[in-house]
């Protein structure tokens, strides 16, 4: 049974979790684009183009946009653009599509990342961690 998928390396760089020691430099997958692809010809809501060109600009920053993932980045934007329409429609998106939306922003690295790590700063319960594994 295989365990769970691999996280890319430059997710785990923007969390902070990335070790040049465990974790090397991998040949496979795709390289990171340089410039935002437009988006698919089947993309058409107002609120999906506007979030393609927000996130294509922030994944591309992050070197998160691949060739492999524009469709998921598609798929994204559109399930968007829908949850928006139901916001304004005021009502509620149902919870398969808000599931769906975390789902797919986990897949494609739009997940929240531990920003202190980026800045430096010490986890404050690192101390804690050692204490518990010396006492064992």
């Amino acid at each position: 049974m295989p365990g769970p998928s691999k996280i890319p390396l430059n997710v785990r760089a923007l969390r902070g979790t990335f070790k040049p020691s465990r974790d090397r430099a991998s040949t496979r997958g795709f390289p990171a684009l340089d410039a935002p692809p437009t988006p698919p010809h089947w993309l058409t809501g107002a609120n999906a183009i506007a979030e393609w060109g927000r996130l294509a600009e922030v994944m591309l920053a992050n070197k998160l946009l691949t060739p492999g993932n524009c469709s998921l980045l598609a798929h994204y934007c559109m399930l968007h653009d829908r949850a928006v329409n139901c916001w304004r429609g005021k009502g509620s998106p149902p919870a398969a599509l808000v599931a769906q939306l975390r789902l797919l922003a986990g897949s494609l690295g739009l997940v929240a990342v531990n920003f202190g790590a980026q800045r430096g700063e010490k986890n404050p319960f690192h101390a804690f961690n050692d204490r518990q594994r010396d006492a064992k």
